[in-house]
């Protein structure tokens, strides 16, 4: 199966909670069945579940890395 992009797995996690069927959406939409499972049971992704072992919070990312793109932009 070829990658997906998030939209597509947010389209699918959409279709399935308006009551599509789980195999459907995920032959729609091309997403993997066990990603659209794991998602729809609110099971973390890898970076959000390892948060707190980085050196840097998603927020100082954030900041950083926009203080980065005006820099460059300037």
């Amino acid at each position: 199966m070829p990658k997906y992009i998030q939209e597509d797995l947010q389209t699918a996690i959409q279709d399935v909670k308006n009551d599509i069927p789980m195999r459907k959406a995920v032959n729609q939409c091309e997403v993997p069945y066990s990603t659209l499972r794991i998602k729809l049971n609110g099971v973390p992704s890898r970076n959000e579940a390892h948060e707190w072992r980085q050196v840097l919070s998603k927020y100082q990312e954030d900041q950083l890395t926009d203080c980065c793109v005006s820099g460059a932009v300037s």
